[in-house]
């Protein structure tokens, strides 16, 4: 948070020949994980992506923030261009992100790193660092845990006399633009600070902190925020955390082709979350209120109400999604993740034992981290993802050979909107035809189908709706309809195949709900549809299910007792639906129906630590596969019992 501010192109799909998929990659199954945060000022992470950032130190991951401003912005009135004031301020700023990050490590209270200690000086150990090229940079180690660290470029939040202009000018200006940062020692003699900076210098900087520190999940700030909210700020959000997600992007991109292939890349909306409904339960508001207080005492320039809007609340800005696996033509199952901007898969054999990864690349640019795994009539597998340079819409595919190949839908907004379409999904018709859907850059649906099963594609159309947040879901009934549902701020929009293979309606008598999260389906013994979402306000699953097969809704149901954010995954065993949650402490819990057709159970804390959400399907042997993400980039399996428990968490690879 920067101071006190708070008509489709149509692309023919395309092939990229029929590929071999290479070796598995076994160079990162054995990753040390370490959280890396990418942001513009020194709250943003605290305001944007808390409770994850907490959640990670709780779990002792070790976790290092890289601010790349010294967020001296909001300056007083007579004050704009005095840089000792700014510098002042920025050391401020840096104290309270210090006492914010003691808390969450736990040492507020102990006499030593409580809110009077913490800070330089205090219970951190300064280093300027030196890198290649001349860079440098603060770093500050917490005494107590040297694996929690807070890293200052002090690059200019705005441009003022004494500097050479914004970060906002840099990123955009590229090669023609040098930013000189902060003269942070003040040293009359000539200290080492401030220093120079292209935007190719940045890059490699952040992506050397990268590699230095050995980042295995990277979280950046939002690069195409939704121009329909937010609307004091033209570009939908503070050009310094568009610019920060920027450099964050080009840096995993470099550091992922240079370093490491398997590092994760999450993206956070900002500003616009405050118009989003709450999706945190008490107990995480009430944490997240409190650390961030820690550094409110410490910047006497945050407007009051900050943390109100945004403290209730975190959303992904490109969520993984529960749809990242799926059966093949055997039922045998076939997971894929999105690492570094390639896609990975990891594949059973008829023994039903994983093996993988195995390096499938991408389609010229690096993928968003949305996918959805599905299958053609004739049972070849088709993965669909989305480019996050153009946010066009791209499918990797099986070909008749038993090769693979890469395919592209383009996009149904042109340009720069494009980056504003959401991720894809994805469902069959009765005729076997596969349809897509996304959320456009109006804030509508658009879709795509085959024109015929395991052919080609035609035309976006658009669906119309407004105000939807994020992918959709769909689902094909056992009747061979497909039902679509999207959630807005304030309601969830519906819309129907009235029958097999028809065109859709729009449903005017769905019920009036608000959903705290994505949403997602299961199917029932007897056909009916349950549609899962987070009640605002506590985060707890709840359900609306169909009163028959085909037919009006009921409920909503609360599956209380795991509060957590996103959607879950769900699938079926013995016909009964088993739905999967992250949970408020970052791992997994399971419900299960007590019986066919009949309200879901108690909750199952599964433990562990996730990244994006989990999936879920029944394999060819009726029982359900659990998957996770690490947050090292490794996928763990959690297989069901014939007793209907889980066993233990595996690493697969």
């Amino acid at each position: 948070m920067g101071g006190r501010w708070r008509g489709a192109a149509l692309v023919v799909a395309g092939l990229m020949g029929v590929q071999v998929l290479s070796a598995p990659n076994a160079s990162a199954t054995s990753l040390t994980s370490h959280f890396v945060q990418i942001v513009a000022h020194q709250d943003d992470d605290l305001l944007f992506m808390n409770p994850d950032v907490s959640g990670g130190i709780a779990a002792g991951v070790d976790t290092t923030t890289i601010y790349l401003t010294a967020g001296e912005g909001a300056t007083p009135d007579g004050e704009k261009d005095n840089e000792e004031v700014d510098v002042a301020y920025a050391r401020t700023r840096q104290a309270g992100v210090m006492a914010a990050y003691a808390r969450m490590a736990g040492l507020t209270d102990d006499g030593v790193c409580g809110r009077d200690h913490a800070g330089p000086g205090g219970c951190w150990t300064l280093i300027e660092r030196s890198f290649p090229n001349g860079a440098l940079v603060e770093e500050f180690t917490l005494d107590t845990w040297t694996g929690l660290k807070l890293v200052f470029l002090n690059l200019p939040e705005l441009g003022k006399d004494y500097n050479s202009g914004s970060l906002s000018d840099l990123e955009e200006q590229g090669g023609e633009k040098q930013a000189r940062t902060l003269d942070m020692d003040g040293d009359p003699n000539g200290g080492p600070w401030p220093r120079q900076y292209y935007r190719s210098d940045v890059v490699t900087l952040v992506s050397d902190l990268l590699a230095y520190y050995g980042a295995t999940t990277v979280r950046a700030q939002d690069s195409a925020p939704d121009l329909l909210m937010a609307p004091s700020y033209p570009e939908g959000d503070h050009l310094a955390h568009i610019a920060a997600s920027r450099f964050a992007d080009a840096a995993v991109a470099r550091y992922g082709g240079v370093h490491n292939g398997r590092v994760l890349l999450e993206h956070y909306r900002d500003y616009n979350i405050d118009e989003m409904p709450i999706n945190l339960s008490q107990a995480q508001v009430t944490e997240k209120k409190t650390t961030f207080a820690d550094y409110d005492e410490r910047d006497d320039r945050v407007g009051a109400g900050y943390d109100d809007g945004w403290g209730p609340r975190e959303y992904s800005r490109a969520p993984r999604g529960t749809r990242w696996m799926g059966p093949d033509a055997e039922g045998l199952l076939h997971a894929f993740v999105v690492e570094a901007g390639d896609l990975y898969e990891w594949s059973q054999d008829s023994t039903l034992t994983w093996h993988g990864p195995y390096a499938h690349g991408n389609y010229g640019f690096y993928l968003n981290p949305g996918l959805n795994v599905s299958r053609n009539a004739d049972g070849r597998l088709e993965v669909f993802a989305q480019r996050r340079d153009t946010g066009e819409i791209v499918s990797r595919f099986q070909g008749l050979g038993g090769g693979w190949g890469w395919g592209a839908l383009g996009s149904p907004n042109a340009g720069v909107d494009s980056l504003r379409v959401s991720s894809p999904v994805v469902v069959p018709n009765a005729d076997g035809r596969l349809q897509v859907f996304v959320r456009h850059r109006g804030g509508g649906i658009s879709t795509r189908w085959q024109a015929q099963p395991n052919g080609a594609w035609n035309g976006w159309v658009d669906m119309m709706g407004s105000g939807i947040q994020g992918p959709p879901a769909a689902v094909t009934t056992n009747s061979g309809r497909i039902e679509l549902f999207a959630a807005t701020t304030g309601k969830v929009l519906h819309w129907y195949q009235p029958a097999p293979n028809a065109p859709f309606r729009f449903d005017t008598a769905f019920p009036g709900i608000v959903a705290a999260s994505g949403l997602s389906t299961g199917i029932n013994a007897s056909g009916r549809i349950e549609l899962f979402y987070r009640q605002p306000g506590s985060a707890e699953l709840t359900t609306l299910y169909q009163a028959q097969p085909d037919g009006g809704w009921l409920g909503p149901a609360t599956i209380t007792g795991a509060p957590g954010l996103g959607e879950p995954a769900a699938a079926t065993s013995g016909g009964r639906i088993v739905t999967m949650v992250r949970n408020q402490g970052g791992g997994v819990s399971f419900s299960r129906q007590a019986g066919p057709d009949q309200p879901f159970g108690p909750w199952t804390d599964r433990g562990g630590l996730l990244v994006g959400l989990p999936a879920a399907a029944a394999g060819r042997d009726g029982t359900i596969a659990l998957l996770t993400i690490g947050p090292g980039g490794q996928v763990f399996n959690s297989r069901e019992n014939p007793d209907g428990t889980f066993s233990s968490w595996n690493m697969i690879g």
